[in-house]
């Protein structure tokens, strides 16, 4: 009887074969690139299965991106390189996009790949603007906003502001030279409402002597 049982499990089984697509590295990443530029960047997509990996279609996210695969499939235990492009155009700050692979993996029919960069001007800053959302009476809470410099002239901060009543403000330097990271301390308030303020940051750079940060929020009860 327990054969019986074991022989209809292992009929019920599904079969493990067919082609598997694997991605390496899985995601692209651009590093620290500059605005108005065309960014290159490569894949392999890999075939670790034990039949032909079709490749049936490339899709992507926004003009900004272009990607080529040279042959559509792939055979066990060979490899194919995806090569595309990233056009950072008017772009400031962190970048991602993502490329969609549709294939006959039976595990993996739409695949992602993510492809992530910090994009700088003279001056960069990320988030553009910080949101003190899910803020609370009488609750602290912490954003982070990274400075970045494109230029030659490591970035200078000459004047940071405070605001005793509203944030502790913390300046941190990056390991990349004239990076920072500026903490903003929300301070817990007594009353609700909405948060409307602008932090200005004064730097060394020519034409970016004062860089101008939105904060938004709104403080709940």
């Amino acid at each position: 009887m327990r054969r019986a049982l074991l022989a209809m499990l292992l009929i019920a089984l599904p079969a493990w074969g067919g082609p598997r697509r694997v991605t390496r590295p899985p995601n692209a990443g651009l590093g620290i690139g500059e605005g108005d530029q065309i960014l290159p960047f490569s894949l392999m997509i890999h075939n670790d299965g034990d039949s032909t990996l079709v490749i049936e279609e490339v899709a992507v996210t926004c003009g900004c991106t272009v990607a080529i695969l040279p042959d559509s499939t792939v055979e066990p235990g060979e490899a194919v390189p995806i090569k595309g492009s990233f056009n950072t155009r008017k772009m400031e700050g962190e970048t991602h996009n993502a490329v969609f692979l549709f294939s006959n993996d039976p595990a993996r029919k739409k695949g992602v790949l993510t492809i992530d960069g910090f994009i700088v001007r003279e001056v960069s800053f990320y988030p553009p603007q910080v949101f003190f959302s899910n803020a609370r009476v009488n609750e602290g809470m912490t954003k982070t906003v990274t400075i970045r410099s494109g230029t030659d002239v490591p970035l200078r901060m000459d004047s940071v502001p405070t605001r005793p009543a509203l944030f502790r403000i913390e300046v941190k330097s990056l390991e990349r030279t004239g990076d920072y990271e500026l903490d903003l301390h929300l301070l817990p308030q007594e009353k609700g409402g909405v948060m409307r303020d602008t932090i200005t940051v004064e730097t060394n750079v020519e034409g970016f002597e004062e860089i101008r940060i939105p904060i938004l929020g709104q403080i709940r009860r």
